[in-house]
């Protein structure tokens, strides 16, 4: 796409709808939440924004959220379903006033003071695109927040583009001319992060045969990414701090430490204010982080940004089709399909779509279908016992290694971390089943 160099020019204003959401009835009545940024996700679990006592309320029950200046229920394939004003749905828009009912719990939606943004008139700003309210103040931000010199903190689900985002910020700051340097906090093992963004002496370590400059030491002048920092182990957690207060790094084996400059980014799926609660994340390095904060929007809460991103990665392909010319029922797919992979799960659609250009409706419908669980248990009683056995583990384990890549929103850390298993473990059942 082409690339905008001043986003904002011309930028005007739009009011964001408010909102707050009250717990009328139920255990939890008083329970008062605003829906401000990102979605709301409500449910028994403690890692939820919303965290109820309501037994009846599955543990991530349902999501609010905003969408083109209106409010979005969803239900989250909860046990007990979600009413709103005494129907049954799996999706609504509900007005202010509207009670919603979950379990034994009823929330009441109540119009709030409305918001002044500033957005963009750009539908596009380097690599990122949209036409939705969300991604034009994203773009009005990300040039605002170039300029400055504090750490940037940017926060979104996976896949919603974290990383573009991050080289956005630094190709348009005064440290474009610097390196651009990225680390990433899950890709690293445990006991190779500190040497691989502090560096080393030589000897320092058992394979340590030479001197060698960290991640941080080689961006020096320039921009330092540090990728799912939700994942740095609480033992690192200070020594980052350091580097961001200081500017200093003191490789591994060294006595005295090193002055550099950079600027910090940090990206993350998670909810550090979750993280700090739980006394997985330093508070003092989470306030630091987040000088500057920003959010990526999940692309169910823009779902008019799709067809433009189609067509876009079709023109990538060399394609000539457009988003219009696809079956109906893609197009129904495309726009209702929850994303829980975002603009990458888009992109891996859209190239399966591509490589089945005779039945385009099976690339779909192979991502996206049901497995086939009534024809799989009606099956299994015509075979062998260890057979029929096999058959129902697998069909158990699809399901749920589905829906944990749901709540984990596609990150193997906190699949493994919910699940209760080790990300090797994982990795292992995800390939038997062909899900990697």
């Amino acid at each position: 796409m082409p690339k905008t160099t001043h986003p904002t020019a011309g930028a005007t204003h739009v009011e964001m709808l408010g909102v707050t959401l009250t717990v009328s009835a139920g255990p939890d009545k008083g329970v008062c939440a605003a829906l401000e940024d990102g979605p709301l996700v409500v449910g028994t679990d403690p890692d939820c924004d919303v965290v109820l006592t309501d037994d009846t309320v599955s543990s991530r029950h349902c999501e609010f959220l905003r969408r083109g200046g209106r409010v979005v229920v969803r239900d989250l394939g909860s046990t007990n379903g979600v009413l709103v004003d005494g129907i049954a749905v799996a999706e609504a828009f509900p007005e202010p006033g509207s009670k919603i009912r979950i379990g034994h719990t009823q929330w009441v939606l109540k119009a709030a003071k409305k918001e002044d943004v500033l957005v963009s008139r750009a539908d596009h700003f380097g690599t990122l695109y949209g036409k939705s309210a969300a991604m034009r103040a994203l773009f009005a931000q990300v040039e605002a927040v170039a300029k400055a010199k504090a750490p940037l903190l940017l926060e979104g689900e996976t896949g919603t583009g974290k990383d573009a985002t991050a080289e956005l910020v630094h190709q348009t700051s005064p440290r474009a001319d610097g390196p651009f340097v990225v680390f990433d906090c899950g890709a690293v093992s445990a006991s190779l992060l500190e040497a691989e963004l502090f560096g080393n002496e030589k000897g320092a370590f058992t394979g340590a045969t030479a001197a060698r400059a960290g991640l941080a030491e080689s961006a020096h002048g320039g921009t330092l990414v540090i990728d799912e920092v939700g994942e740095l182990p609480l033992e690192l957690q200070p020594k980052l701090l350091r580097l961001i207060e200081r500017r200093e790094v003191r490789r591994l084996g060294a006595n005295d430490a090193k002055t550099i400059d950079v600027r910090i980014i940090a990206c993350t799926h998670r909810s550090l204010r979750l993280e700090v609660k739980a006394k997985r994340f330093r508070e003092d390095l989470f306030f630091r982080l987040s000088a500057l904060r920003l959010r990526l929007p999940s692309l169910r809460e823009r779902t008019e940004d799709i067809p433009g991103l189609v067509d876009a990665m079709l023109r990538e392909h060399g394609s000539k089709r457009t988003f219009t010319e696809l079956a109906p029922g893609d197009q129904a797919l495309l726009l209702g399909h929850r994303w829980p992979g975002n603009v990458r799960e888009l992109r891996n659609v859209v190239e399966r779509l591509l490589a089945f250009p005779g039945a385009p409706e099976l690339g779909l419908v192979e991502v996206h279908a049901q497995d086939p669980v009534s024809r799989a248990d009606e099956a299994a009683s015509l075979l062998p016992l260890s057979q029929a056995r096999e058959r129902s583990t697998d069909a158990f384990e699809r399901r749920y290694l589905k829906d944990l890549l749901t709540r984990s929103q596609g990150s193997i850390s906190e699949g493994a971390r919910l699940a209760s298993v080790s990300r090797q473990f994982l990795q292992r059942l995800l390939r038997k089943h062909g899900m990697r």
